[in-house]
Formats: C-alpha cells, structure tokens, sequence
C-alpha cells in the first residue's frame, strides 16, 4: 500500500511538472524524500526541476544520487553530464559522457556523436578543443 501511495504522490510530482507548476512539482517530489520514498525518478525529477530553474549546482547533485541509486539510468546520466557543464565543470561533463559510452557499448555510438556535428565528443560538448586537439 505504502508503494501505491508512493506512486501517486510521483504521478502527482510528474502531472505538476507537465502543467508547469514547478513549485508544486518541487514541493510534491521533495515530500517522497521525506517520506523515506527516495528512488532514481525522484531524483531525476528533482534534478530537472533545478536545470529548468537554472539552479545547476543542485541539478547536478540531484542527477548524481539519481545515477548512485540506479547506475544504468543513462538519462539521469546525460542530465548529470549537462548540469555538470553548465556548472562549469567541462571536465566532469566529459568523464559523465564516457561513463555513459563505456556503460552502453553500443556499436556506432561514438560515431553518432562525431557524426552529428563533425566533431569528437569532447569537442561536441565544449564547443572547442582540449588540449591540443591531437
């Protein structure tokens, strides 16, 4: 019953945020935390909550307990890894994208993301070289 009642309060969370009301939605999610009702989404939620507010440092943190309590979430990943750039942090931003790639080995993956601006993946996310670009 508690896991039902846990579900509803997240449809609520999740319903709030897609009418925009990101207060409530804010309020509503943080209630399962208190609530001993901590899990990946709640946390991811959380973490977009933030990013949409601009408030990346707590974007990140959100993203990173979402990926600490379910370490195959590639989304909650790739959130992690733009928080992380937009709190300037490239460099993190960059180790959470090869995270992702060495996590989902997926054949062309890599070259996706070369292929979709020209550019190699470190590239991709700053925009400019590390290094010397060698």
């Amino acid at each position: 019953e508690k896991n039902a009642d846990q579900r509803a309060v997240r449809l609520l969370g999740w319903l709030q945020m897609i009418q925009g009301d990101r207060k409530a939605a804010g309020r509503t999610f943080r209630r399962l935390l208190d609530n001993k009702g901590e899990t990946a989404l709640v946390r991811y939620h959380l973490a977009l909550l933030a990013a949409a507010d601009g408030d990346w440092k707590a974007s990140a943190e959100h993203a990173a307990k979402a990926v600490a309590l379910n370490p195959d979430s590639t989304l909650a990943r790739q959130l992690l890894a733009i928080a992380r750039l937009n709190d300037g942090r490239p460099e993190d931003a960059i180790n959470t994208v090869t995270a992702i790639i060495d996590a989902n080995p997926v054949a062309g993956t890599e070259a996706t993301l070369q292929d979709l601006h020209g550019k190699p993946v470190q590239y991709l996310l700053l925009d400019q070289p590390l290094g010397d670009g060698g």
